[in-house]
């Protein structure tokens, strides 16, 4: 496992053995401002397209930052449609137990997006990464 990014907002790591990186929201999230989730958002996608990753597991349990309308767009724009761009074929997010970050984050994915049939919500770690090495 390799650290590509780390900050007191997020980390991710690679698994490149298993084409997977792990997106891991921290609590300081409650600091958070649209540029800090930028930040992190456009490492995820650096990190993607440079390790060729094919699986993401997006764990938001600790992830306590809402998504507003404007980022969710942002969101769209600059992350997924790069992900798919990048042949990214699973997604799997550990949901926060914060409800208005879980829906927001919901949103920010599902609207309007083609990764719902390769996207899945979990709220147990194993669970999601059976499914992503499925």
């Amino acid at each position: 496992m390799t650290t590509f990014f780390s900050n007191k907002f997020a980390t991710l790591e690679i698994d490149a053995e298993k084409s997977l990186l792990y997106q891991i929201w921290h609590p300081a999230t409650s600091e958070m401002k649209n540029v800090d989730y930028q930040e992190v958002q456009r490492n995820t996608v650096e990190a993607v397209k440079k390790y060729q990753i094919q699986k993401i597991l997006g764990d938001t349990l600790n992830l306590s930052f809402v998504i507003d309308v404007k980022m969710q767009e942002w969101t769209k724009e600059n992350v997924l449609e790069p992900l798919m761009s990048a042949k990214v074929q699973k997604i799997a997010y550990l949901i926060s137990s914060y409800f208005l970050t879980e829906l927001s984050v919901h949103q920010a994915v599902s609207e309007d997006n083609k990764f719902n049939s390769s996207s899945k919500y979990f709220d147990k770690r194993e669970e999601a990464i059976a499914w992503l090495l499925q």
